[in-house]
């Protein structure tokens, strides 16, 4: 697996750079958001990069960020979804706009993205849904990391107000400031205290 790379950029297109690494002129698929990125042809750059193996063909990925990278993947790892359609739909959103539509399971925005329908796009949450992290969910937000004494009471609490229709966004950002303000809080004190909050969103 090729990690990364580094090299000069030879020629630079909204979909694909051609790098000078070593003796190799190296051609690097990448998405609109990683081009806008790049410096001119003539500049170093660094890549993330992905390397798919077909049984006719090799094609390598690159990434301005780890992030749009650590979202390809997710993405080419759901049924039906390959690396081009992974990158049209990296081409057509910032990776934390993307992420809050699944959080907040907004079929309408995903619908807007390139090759999603409806139905591709209610999968997509289903199957992403649950597979951000505590991480990722505290960089959107803006709210610190629950401790890991606390995710518990933050996963019950976050679900019970999920099935009462709220954004998970939304829910995340009041649950972990009420947990970080009174970590003996109980379950039912954080729906109670919630619900009075969400009616303003």
């Amino acid at each position: 697996m090729i990690y990364s790379i580094t090299g000069e950029i030879i020629k630079k297109f909204p979909n694909k750079i051609i790098i000078q690494q070593g003796g190799f002129a190296i051609e690097i698929i990448i998405s609109r958001p990683t081009y806008e990125e790049l410096p001119d042809p003539g500049d170093e750059c660094f890549l993330y990069t992905y390397l798919h193996v077909r049984e006719d063909i090799l094609m390598l990925y690159g990434f301005a960020n780890l992030q749009e990278k650590e979202l390809f993947l997710k993405l080419i790892g759901l049924s039906g979804i390959g690396p081009k359609n992974a990158l049209n739909i990296l081409s057509g959103v910032s990776v934390n706009d993307f992420k809050k539509f699944i959080l907040d399971s907004d079929v309408k925005s995903l619908k807007r993205l390139p090759g999603i329908g409806e139905k591709t796009a209610r999968r997509i949450i289903i199957e992403l849904k649950d597979k951000f992290t505590e991480k990722e969910l505290s960089e959107l937000t803006g709210n610190a990391i629950i401790s890991e004494k606390y995710k518990s009471l933050a996963k019950e609490s976050i679900a019970a107000l999920e099935s009462l229709g709220f954004k998970r966004t939304n829910i995340h950002e009041i649950v972990s400031k009420l947990i970080q303000e009174n970590p003996k809080i109980t379950i039912e004190e954080i729906v109670k205290v919630s619900l009075k909050k969400l009616s303003k969103f």
